[in-house]
């Protein structure tokens, strides 16, 4: 192998290298931002199904004092609810699949840089490096 061939390899590993450093970081950084999200949606979730709780009940004391039947608008508003639930359930979903997706794509990288032992380091806290995890439920 010539000199000059030896030193492309060199270059493309090094090129290589910087491109793996950057996309881990940046995985990372989406990792996080997906993780806010998750948590995020299930805040607003707690928040919405409180209030449609408090507002039915509500409802449902008023209906009772002025003896007004709103049983209609009770099971209305908690249709609603419901269905909002479903969509908010399905982005907390899709959410977390992203999650995993990008979370694996970490661990393998994490995997393969550290069956080196770089400067003898052995990852004795056991830090995930298995591609097949994290469990998408």
């Amino acid at each position: 192998m010539s000199n000059e061939n030896l030193q492309k390899i060199l270059e493309h590993g090094k090129e290589a290298l910087k491109f793996l450093q950057s996309d881990f970081n940046q995985c990372f950084e989406q990792m996080r931002y997906y993780d806010s999200q998750i948590f995020n949606i299930l805040k607003f979730m707690f928040t919405g199904y409180s209030a449609l709780i408090g507002i039915s009940l509500g409802f449902y004391k008023f209906g009772l004092e002025k003896e007004i039947d709103l049983s209609i608008p009770i099971i209305s508003a908690l249709s609603i609810g419901l269905i909002l639930g479903f969509f908010m359930f399905a982005l907390t979903v899709r959410n977390r699949i992203y999650f995993v997706l990008v979370s694996r794509y970490i661990n393998e990288q994490r995997g393969f840089f550290l069956q080196f032992k770089p400067l003898g380091f052995n990852n004795q806290t056991k830090m995930y490096t298995n591609r097949f995890q994290p469990l998408f439920f």
